[in-house]
């Protein structure tokens, strides 16, 4: 459990810093803008913002066609980091080295507020771990490749198949089946 709470810690940082990064992005994308101008404008309107730096190569995009991103790029013009909005609310989505989609911070999820690791295919689940902070209460769940549940530490809720709904504790662990059945659980 320690060892889990240093990496929420550990990812709290990255995140921090994450988002320290694109707002000083922003603020020298709207500094940048001011320069090529020339003048100062009341207002500068535009649908989408591309930042280049000296080889041509993409560093930084603001672009608000269908939803409100920024996002950054490396030196070989590969995606590392987006911030964006939507209806449900801020979305934070980072980037590996090699541009692949790995990690998701919403602030309203489908559930509620999540941390989402996605696996190579970019899917939430097959396999994937969410820490959710969902109106019910905080839940860590795992996914199986085929997107099931199979483990949940925190609150969670079963329903069996003649509509019994059972809701556990923050306290609680369980593991699941392929099915979905409850086949080991803490406290009993």
């Amino acid at each position: 459990m320690e060892k889990v709470e240093m990496e929420l810690v550990r990812a709290r940082r990255r995140n921090r810093l994450s988002l320290a990064v694109v707002l000083l992005a922003f603020v020298l994308l709207v500094i940048a803008m001011t320069a090529v101008i020339g003048r100062r404008e009341d207002v500068v309107k535009a649908k989408k913002f591309v930042v280049i730096d000296k080889n041509g190569m993409k560093r930084v995009e603001l672009d608000a066609e269908f939803t409100p991103d920024l996002c950054l790029y490396d030196e070989n013009g590969s995606i590392r980091v987006c911030l964006g909005g939507s209806e449900d609310g801020g979305l934070l989505n980072l980037f590996d080295k090699n541009g692949r989609h790995s990690v998701q911070l919403f602030a309203g999820g489908p559930k509620g507020p999540a941390l989402i690791l996605l696996n190579e295919n970019d899917k939430y689940f097959m396999p994937s771990v969410w820490l959710d902070g969902s109106k019910t209460g905080p839940v860590v769940q795992i996914f199986d490749k085929n997107g099931k549940g199979r483990a949940a530490l925190g609150v969670s809720k079963t329903t069996t198949p003649d509509g019994k709904i059972t809701i556990y504790p923050e306290s609680s662990l369980l593991l699941f089946d392929p099915n979905g059945n409850v086949v080991w659980m803490a406290p009993r």
